[in-house]
């Protein structure tokens, strides 16, 4: 019998929800895509905290290729979404004498994780893995992975979902849509029906069947003769309408509702996801950039610290920690740089060739295009930049 604290049990359960609903699916993927996109910096800790990337160390090289089959982008968001999903991911640290930085980074599905052991409260000794059934388990020491996992209020070692404070949320979501789905099914498509008045002489069963077939030939069909005209009706006879209203059902609100509470449990704008009520182009902005600063913050420091304090040792790299660079998306744009920059500087910061660069233009022959050329109007005219062309005001 499988006990309730076997990982395999609530795997399963939340792997449904995750495949099932989309607006968990939604928030999930958002966040993954966005924080794998950002570029994974290794750097050396000198002295008064100064620190120096470093490009060519086995930690640098292993998160430019982690394994044979993924590249950085693809761990990471797979990272991301175990960690919104499961609250825990494995990654198992193995080395590798064919990759460029002698290492592998496997990153472990939960469901193929069986059990753990040790007696240690606050981290297991080992991890069991069986990949598929039939397969005999590996066992493998808590000094070959990294183990990364959310806050469990009863026991240190364990992990949270969030998924599991939407439980109650996505529960009626699922029921919302199992009802809808029986209503298209056994009543959606019937809108309207024909009526008769009470004194008319009742249709005999040979007429009923005609009027019903030569109705449904002629009006029900998409070969339908008349499909699409306006309907001409005897002795008395009367169209009743009964549409559907989803308004009085309430169904739109319903899935605003769980629209919400999936972005909230992650600290998400819903705005961001579901555009377009009542979100202007400057508060959409402002929003995006809050996402790498508020939203996804909390998630790249547990990440950047526990890579730091327990992945670089194992590559024999202690006194390096790492960086997710997410500095260039609160940057702004390269207009909006240019202007700040120009105000703070006073003077050009790039070369001709350098900006030609940036068009895809070959570079030009002669020094003067690699050197960044401060205007006349600046050194000797005492402005502030080359764009300011007010005279300066003469001195009393």
């Amino acid at each position: 019998m499988v006990s309730e604290n076997d990982p395999r049990v609530v795997d399963l359960d939340l792997a449904a929800i995750y495949r099932t609903q989309s607006n968990l699916q939604s928030v999930v993927s958002f966040i993954a895509d966005n924080v794998a996109q950002l570029p994974i910096k290794v750097y050396e800790l000198g002295e008064d905290d100064s620190h120096e990337r470093v490009r060519e160390s086995a930690a640098a090289q292993l998160f430019m290729r982690p394994n044979d089959f993924m590249t950085c982008f693809e761990l990471i968001r797979n990272w991301i979404t175990n960690m919104c999903v499961y609250g825990r991911i494995l990654w198992v640290v193995v080395p590798d004498e064919a990759a460029p930085s002698g290492w592998q980074i496997l990153p472990i599905p939960n469901g193929w994780i069986a059990r753990y052991e040790g007696t240690n409260p606050f981290r297991p000794d080992a991890a069991y893995i069986r990949p598929r059934d039939g397969i005999d388990m590996v066992r493998v020491p808590s000094s070959s992975f990294v183990l990364f996992h959310t806050f469990d209020p009863t026991d240190p070692a364990k992990a949270l979902s969030p998924v599991t404070a939407l439980r109650s949320t996505l529960t009626e979501q699922v029921e919302a849509e199992r009802y809808r789905k029986q209503v298209w099914k056994r009543g959606g498509r019937m809108s309207s029906y024909v009526t008769r008045p009470k004194d008319v002489k009742p249709f005999t069963p040979q007429q009923r069947a005609q009027f019903i077939e030569s109705f449904r030939a002629a009006w029900t069909s998409d070969l339908g003769s008349d499909a699409g005209g306006t309907i001409l009706l005897e002795d008395g006879m009367e169209i009743k309408n009964i549409q559907f209203s989803a308004r009085e059902a309430q169904w739109a609100e319903a899935k605003k509702f769980s629209r919400e509470d999936c972005a909230g449990i992650y600290h998400i704008d819903p705005g961001l996801i579901w555009p377009g009520e009542g979100q202007s182009y400057a508060s959409a902005k402002d929003n995006a950039r809050k996402l790498y600063s508020d939203s996804f913050g909390p998630m790249i420091v547990q990440f950047e610290q526990r890579c730091s304090q327990f992945l670089l040792p194992m590559l024999g790299e202690s006194g390096r920690y790492i960086e997710l660079d997410f500095d260039k998306k609160l940057r702004g744009n390269f207009e909006e740089q240019a202007q700040v920059i120009q105000t703070l500087v006073g003077r050009p910061v790039l070369s001709a060739n350098e900006g030609r660069r940036r068009l895809n233009y070959p570079d030009k022959e002669g020094e003067e295009y690699d050197e960044v050329i401060t205007p006349l109007n600046v050194t000797a005219g005492g402005q502030a930049s080359p764009t300011d062309t007010s005279p300066k005001k003469p001195e009393n």
